[in-house]
């Protein structure tokens, strides 16, 4: 199963596949390929005709037809799981048409005989992936990004790589001509803080078990009143770094990791059940503190206790 850097690099070089299925639930993910796919086919054809159609029976159909314009089709079509049973045969094209399903993520085992067309089985994106591509875009946009900016706005990802491509694009525009995004562009113009607090000491202090967190959450009550959406942005941060333990600890099982050593120490320590059940009160505050109607910063008070007392800080 190919990763995304992998399918990346080799549309860059020029292999494009005829007829490929994206099988993923991320639709900005699904967004940034069928660009990728646009600009690879664009560099070279040239000018291209797309087509997008409802029902992948009228795309294939219109795939084996030889377009009346000179220029090459890249016809589009989205396939439901009960409609892949079509895949399994050989599908025919005419010349200089290439063909793109896409459907939810469908596990790799029920596409197994799928044979004729390649095949973008994206269940998740690795953050090592995400860190990637952030940074290529940033530099091919003529900008550049300081490693503790970079980190910072990695941890507000939260499965949908639109909505992180977005955030890269408001940074760029925030900085503006100065070229280059530092630490304090993200907590000013993502998080609506300041430098003189940030979602990582936030992490950091809650995880130590250290009462100095409800200083923080006083002042991070006085920050929100500038940026409504604080609590819901500290809580996905928290959530994000979380997963990065859940992927260092299984890295560390067979590999020699250098990272942030306060995670890499966590990672090593921490049971994979203390993190399932942090998550567990992370999602039981995740939609109170969105749409509830007790303060935000008494329910994150909540939040933090209830996690000290699992790691048994209390």
């Amino acid at each position: 199963m190919k990763r995304i850097k992998e399918i990346i690099n080799e549309l860059k070089s020029g292999e494009i596949p005829r007829i490929c299925l994206i099988s993923t639930d991320d639709k900005g993910l699904l967004t940034f390929l069928i660009e990728r796919f646009k600009t690879a086919i664009s560099s070279k054809h040239g000018n291209m005709e797309i087509i997008g159609y409802e029902s992948p029976f009228l795309a294939i159909d219109s795939a084996r037809s030889f377009s009346l314009l000179s220029k090459p089709r890249l016809l589009i079509s989205e396939i439901k799981t009960k409609e892949i049973e079509i895949l399994k045969k050989k599908l025919e094209l005419a010349g200089n048409t290439y063909l793109i399903f896409s459907s939810d993520f469908i596990p790799q085992k029920e596409l197994s005989d799928i044979k004729n067309l390649a095949i973008f089985n994206l269940k998740e994106l690795y953050e090592i992936e995400i860190r990637e591509i952030i940074e290529e875009i940033i530099s091919l946009s003529g900008y550049k990004i300081t490693e503790e900016a970079l980190n910072l706005l990695l941890s507000f990802y939260s499965g949908n790589f639109g909505e992180i491509l977005n955030e890269c694009e408001k940074l760029m525009n925030y900085v503006g001509e100065r070229r280059n995004i530092e630490q304090k562009d993200v907590l000013e113009a993502i998080v609506g803080t300041s430098r003189e607090i940030n979602p990582g000491e936030v992490f950091q202090v809650l995880m130590n078990g250290d009462k100095k967190i409800f200083k923080l959450t006083t002042y991070l009550k006085e920050q929100a009143k500038k940026n409504e959406n604080l609590w819901v942005l500290l809580i996905g941060y928290i959530n994000s770094k979380m997963r990065t333990l859940l992927e260092l600890k299984e890295r560390l099982k067979t590999e020699k990791l250098k990272t942030d050593p306060f995670l890499l120490t966590l990672a090593r320590t921490l049971k994979y059940q203390k993190i399932y059940e942090i998550f567990d009160i992370l999602r039981e505050y995740d939609i109170p503190i969105k749409y509830g109607y007790i303060p935000r910063h008494i329910l994150f008070d909540r939040l933090v206790l209830s996690i000290f007392l699992t790691l048994g800080y209390i």
